[in-house]
């Protein structure tokens, strides 16, 4: 039990150090020529040993390859962020879908099939150590972090994030095809 205490000690300081470079600007990140849809597979493969456990099934629906200019490290960050919360929040027997797009921009809509956020918590979804549960401890893990990485990440690439309302957990974010 200690040594899951300090696993998940060294996670947490871990990740305030990246928000708070994230939110001071003092993150530089190097862009290149990066494949959202195999970020997204990336992701996938990564958590579905912890989707395995949890009963819940990943989807990718990417029917073309969408290329922007971003850094490989936060687009993967950022994936992963919003799959494990997703993954997190499906019921046991149920799906989560990350649809990778292109209209306009780039796109990627992580779902799942729990109950969503509230109204209420869409305006806070992205704030640092906020959660639709505010009932913390051990066993429901999180920190309230991982939104406020992702939005870090989305936000220094000229990109938006948003959550939508349940019923259905629905986090969305969208990039621009090119970045300078």
């Amino acid at each position: 039990s200690l040594q899951r205490d300090l696993g998940a000690l060294h996670s947490l300081v871990d990740d305030l150090f990246l928000l708070a470079r994230i939110q001071s600007g003092d993150m530089a990140i190097e862009t290149m020529p990066t494949d959202l849809t195999d970020v997204a597979d990336e992701a996938i493969e990564v958590l579905l040993p912890v989707a395995t456990k949890e009963n819940v099934e990943l989807v990718l629906d990417a029917p073309t390859r969408v290329v922007v200019s971003m850094g490989a490290e936060a687009a993967t960050r950022g994936m992963r962020n919003l799959l494990g919360n997703a993954i997190r929040d499906a019921p046991a027997g149920s799906a989560v879908t990350v649809a990778v797009s292109q209209n306009g921009g780039a796109s990627v809509a992580v779902c799942d099939e729990g109950p969503g956020f509230s109204e209420e918590f869409v305006g806070h979804a992205f704030d640092s150590f906020t959660r639709p549960d505010a009932d913390r401890n051990r066993d429901t893990d999180g920190s309230g972090l991982g939104l406020a990485i992702a939005k870090g990440f989305v936000t220094a690439l000229d990109g938006e994030i948003w959550a939508e309302p349940g019923p259905g957990g629905r986090v969305e974010f969208t990039l621009p095809l090119t970045h300078t």
